[in-house]
């Protein structure tokens, strides 16, 4: 029956993505939104010039992986229903290129030093409430990351928690 097969596929939907790439997928989706909207252009369909227009913004803002963000674009442009035309096809490539060209190796992340744990201590006992961040000391300063290490949070999931300043 076809409510049946359509209860079928929407369960088998929600086991095709793990949770956390759910969440990158519709953060990418929400980026090309707000570019859209900020550019007063239509979302879909996906064309050629939108795809480099959004690459070129995406390597301007220093996206280093912003071809995963075409590819979601353009995937949600075949689910709507639009077909892939070559020139799109060739703006893709071109615009992989132009993302990934020049920019250099993979950076590593910071190296995380004992003695900045004593220091965050230290800080904490004397009652700063806002704690100065040197060239010594971690990125995103001191609070977060010693909010990060009690939690064992990873860089990007310190890097998206909102942070308020109570």
């Amino acid at each position: 029956n076809k409510d049946a097969m359509e209860l079928a596929v929407g369960k088998f939907k929600d086991t095709m993505y793990a949770p956390g790439s759910v969440a990158s997928k519709n953060s990418r989706a929400r980026l090309w939104q707000e570019f859209c909207k900020a550019h007063a252009i239509d979302e879909f369909p996906f064309t050629a010039q939108k795809i480099l227009a959004f690459a070129a913004a995406l390597r301007d803002a220093g996206y280093r992986s912003g071809y995963f963000y075409l590819t979601e674009v353009q995937q949600l442009h075949v689910r709507l229903g639009y077909e892939v035309t070559g020139q799109m096809q060739v703006a893709m490539a071109d615009a992989k290129r132009g993302l990934e060209r020049n920019i250099g190796g993979p950076t590593r992340s910071a190296e995380i030093r004992g003695e900045w744990l004593d220091e965050l201590h230290r800080q904490v006992l004397r009652g700063d409430r806002q704690l100065v961040r040197s060239g010594a000391s971690p990125r995103g300063g001191w609070l977060l990351w010693g909010l990060g290490s009690a939690w064992l949070l990873r860089e990007i999931e310190v890097a998206h928690l909102d942070v308020h300043s109570d």
